[in-house]
């Protein structure tokens, strides 16, 4: 599932039509709109084939992975945006302070400087949530930590697991087999924090803003040349580790019990 929704999108781009347009000025609505269309593929791909799993898995709503609509959805959204953000952006700006950041790659940079703000921004938006966190924390932090017949720390500490080792094969600035085990760091700390928020507010919302609050630090560690590397990586996770346990509990209590029993019998009326 979560291989099929996040590559669907990549191969259609190889089609030569699409190729040919894409490569067209990335202004143009007729890009901008295969863009929008490409890019939000995977959320409605994995949308559909997890219905599909639920319905054969005990015939269950996508309520019960936590897909649906919920008051403090906006709320655990920002929070998670927000602990990412100060996660990446504070140990980038410690580590780059103690000189132990690799430099960024000026291609990144050039990237960022020659593109319309408009465009780099609807990209990162698109890219971060619809590429990325949606679908993937729908699958990993929805299906799979909430169908898991075990302990919640279990739970937890499994899926966090499954979600950083597809980060072996990640591209992200590794240049030795030592490194794309130190890589594995940051995803598994962020999986970790967003599995343990997710429950702890009984929202998938919250692991969507962990995840794609990520993918809004990095464009602001490349336009500001920050920096990046392994210690990053390490620093990172670390803090993720650390804000998943603590800010369980500061940044608010689980939802009162009266909004779990309603959402329960929500999940029931749509099978």
């Amino acid at each position: 599932v979560p291989l099929l929704a996040i590559t669907t999108p990549h191969v259609l781009t190889f089609l030569p039509p699409l190729r040919r347009l894409a490569s067209a000025d990335p202004t143009a609505p007729a890009a901008v709109g295969l863009g929008v269309l490409i890019q939000v593929l995977p959320t409605v791909l994995a949308l559909i084939l997890l219905h599909l799993l639920l319905r054969l898995d005990g015939r269950r709503a996508l309520a019960a992975i936590g897909w649906r609509r919920q008051r403090r959805a906006p709320l655990t959204l920002v929070a998670g945006i927000g602990v990412s953000l100060v996660v990446m952006l504070g140990a980038a700006l410690l580590l780059r302070a103690a000189g132990l950041l690799r430099p960024v790659d000026p291609a990144l940079m050039e990237g960022y400087a020659t593109t319309p703000v408009w465009v780099t921004v609807l990209s990162v938006l698109l890219t971060g949530f619809a590429v990325q966190a949606i679908p993937e924390e729908l699958i990993f932090r929805g299906y799979l930590l909430r169908s898991l017949r075990m302990g919640r720390t279990a739970a937890i500490l499994l899926s966090s697991g499954a979600f950083g080792v597809l980060h072996l094969v990640s591209s992200g600035g590794q240049t030795s087999a030592l490194e794309r085990v130190l890589y594995l760091a940051m995803p598994l700390g962020f999986g970790f924090c967003a599995a343990v928020l997710s429950l702890r507010w009984d929202s998938i919302w919250a692991a969507i803003g962990v995840h794609g609050g990520v993918h809004l630090a990095y464009p602001v560690i490349y336009v500001f040349a920050l920096g990046d590397g392994p210690w990053l990586w390490c620093v990172a996770g670390l803090g993720w580790a650390v804000a998943g346990i603590v800010g369980s509990r500061v940044l608010g209590p689980p939802p009162a019990a009266g909004e779990q029993v309603a959402n329960s019998r929500l999940s029931n009326a749509r099978k």
